[in-house]
């Protein structure tokens, strides 16, 4: 009987442990792709930005020539 009630509760704290795991990866997933999209807009905006910036570094240096 103490065996079973023993079994019972480790049952009961591994399921706990693979809830709390399961939130936890849901929440890591979620900050992620959060990250994720943060980093590609931002590295689109700075690309978008050297580019813009091309055109007028040639326009100096023609004109210095």
């Amino acid at each position: 009987m103490v065996l079973a009630c023993i079994s019972l509760i480790i049952s009961d704290v591994k399921q706990l442990f693979i809830y709390l795991l399961a939130i936890c990866m849901s929440s890591l997933k979620k900050r992620l792709l959060k990250f994720f999209v943060y980093f590609t807009i931002s590295l689109f905006l700075l690309l978008l930005s050297c580019v813009s910036s091309l055109p007028i570094l040639h326009t100096k240096l023609l004109s210095e020539i």
